[in-house]
């Protein structure tokens, strides 16, 4: 199909419409808020145009007429830190679903319908919002499809791919000539001058008064599931699994006590790569990193020495396990399971993502704690509520909960600070997925509506720190049964 007769993000009253497989939508323009002639765009819209503008100078030097921007990190994490937020960078769109893609002459974000009403309001006029649960709705290699022509090249990044989803993109693209390729230049950081670092905090070691059991017993139980799959080494890449796995924690990721790190563990030793200056003396000694190389000692390397040593595992292991995408899990990335050969791979759901899941007795009473104290937090904000707002004592909006909240947390034993972003909306914000109040959006509570509020905590507690999340509908009117719209 030749370029430039598919679907348009150019504003104006443009629709492609098109029937592929049983896939047939019309996506416009004209299905988006604000992007009519003489509209008033939302009040949060992101304007995109310069640095689209940029992005297709460096797409074109690149030789890429395509650029598949996902919204994870080279460990296929859904949370990310600042720094890996590319997506969000260059369309607007903050919500932490949702993936991009760029040509040289269109744009087109798909997500679900939890941020629907974020990404129409926030994403300008360059961008074709593609609604992901309707079965109408194209997917990003069917688009690309239809958007480019016989030889063109859609890049994405392989380190940031899963495999899976490289050879879905694959085999639509090829059958309709269109070149896909791995491009580890990350595009979007070559425009992206005030791209935020890491976070560079240190590591912290829990002990076995939290997690119930050692490091050593976690990385012994590992080595017995590869015994019984014949294979003699595994790469764990999730972050929670490696965190986990060692009794670590970290603040590499807003809300998640991870950090950046690869782990290599063979029936005979355990190597852990993360930044250097995350390594304090504790933690070397927690691992016994300068002890004597045994099954008994995790040796420590620099973050970036990872690939190197996975390429060696070609030569030195008879049967390496690669993570497969399996629940939650996206499994390994492209790039990972490309550098392993097929005659020792092996592709399986994670040993430690399965095991993590059977908590011990000192996890579930340390679960069971961390409720409670969450309990206590949420019972005084909604006392607060009951008593101020139907009286009139004090004023009461969406922001001031969800400050007040966080304090209340605070106060709590072994709290360390949100598990997710407090949602708190009145009226018709409470409706709205995944709502985030901001000085525009805030509403006062009164006794009119519902006010909604989803938060959760963090606590270190007996176990480790435990992500509680409470939602709860509030009526701040005893006798309101029901309310109706309009």
């Amino acid at each position: 199909m030749p370029a430039g007769t598919a679907l348009s993000a150019v504003p104006g009253p443009q629709v492609g419409s098109h029937v592929t497989s049983g896939i047939s939508r019309f996506v416009s323009l004209s299905e988006r808020t604000g992007c009519q002639e003489g509209d008033v765009p939302p009040p949060s819209r992101q304007n995109s145009t310069e640095r689209l503008s940029q992005l297709r100078e460096v797409m074109r030097a690149a030789g890429v007429t395509g650029y598949i921007i996902l919204s994870v990190d080279d460990h296929q994490s859904a949370f990310l830190p600042d720094h890996d937020k590319r997506r969000h960078f260059i369309s607007g769109f903050t919500g932490s679903a949702g993936d991009a893609v760029v040509t040289l002459t269109s744009a087109a974000l798909w997500t679900d319908s939890r941020y629907y009403q974020e990404a129409d309001e926030q994403l300008d006029c360059n961008w074709l919002l593609m609604k992901t649960g309707y079965s109408s709705t194209p997917s990003m290699q069917t688009w690309l499809a239809w958007e480019l022509a016989n030889g063109d090249v859609v890049a994405a990044d392989p380190k940031i791919s899963t495999n899976t989803q490289w050879a879905a993109w694959e085999s639509t693209l090829g059958a309709s000539s269109i070149n896909l390729t791995a491009l580890e230049e990350r595009l979007v950081d070559v425009i992206w001058t005030d791209q935020p670092d890491y976070p560079n905090d240190t590591l912290i070691v829990m002990n076995t008064t939290f997690t119930g059991a050692t490091w050593l017993s976690k990385l012994e139980n590992i080595r017995e599931q590869l015994r019984g799959r014949n294979a003699d080494t595994i790469v764990i890449t999730a972050l929670d699994e490696v965190a986990w796995t060692l009794n670590l924690r970290g603040a590499d990721v807003p809300y998640t006590p991870v950090f950046r790190g690869y782990l290599i563990v063979g029936l005979n030793y355990a190597t852990l790569y993360a930044p250097p200056d995350k390594i304090t003396q504790d933690v070397r000694l927690h691992l016994e990193a300068d002890g004597a190389n045994t099954s008994a000692v995790v040796r420590i390397k620099d973050y970036d020495t990872f690939w190197t040593d996975l390429q060696e595992l070609n030569s030195l292991s008879t049967g390496v396990w690669l993570p497969s995408a399996y629940s939650y899990a996206s499994g390994v990335s492209r790039q990972i399971f490309q550098a392993i050969g097929q005659s020792i791979r092996q592709s399986l759901a994670s040993p430690v993502l399965l095991t993590k899941t059977m908590k011990n007795d000192v996890e579930a009473a340390g679960m069971r704690d961390a409720h409670v104290r969450d309990a206590v937090a949420l019972c005084q904000m909604l006392h607060r509520l009951d008593e101020d707002v139907e009286s009139g004592r004090q004023e009461w909006d969406e922001l001031r909960v969800i400050s007040s909240l966080a304090d209340l947390r605070r106060a709590q034993a072994l709290n360390h600070g949100l598990s997710f972003p407090t949602i708190a909306g009145f009226g018709p914000n409470s409706a709205l997925p995944h709502y985030e109040s901001n000085n525009v959006t805030n509403r006062v509570l009164d006794t009119s509506s519902l006010f909604m509020l989803d938060s959760g905590g963090q606590y270190l507690g007996k176990s480790l720190r435990i992500p509680v999340g409470n939602t709860r509908v509030a009526i701040i009117r005893p006798k309101v049964a029901v309310f109706q719209d309009g």
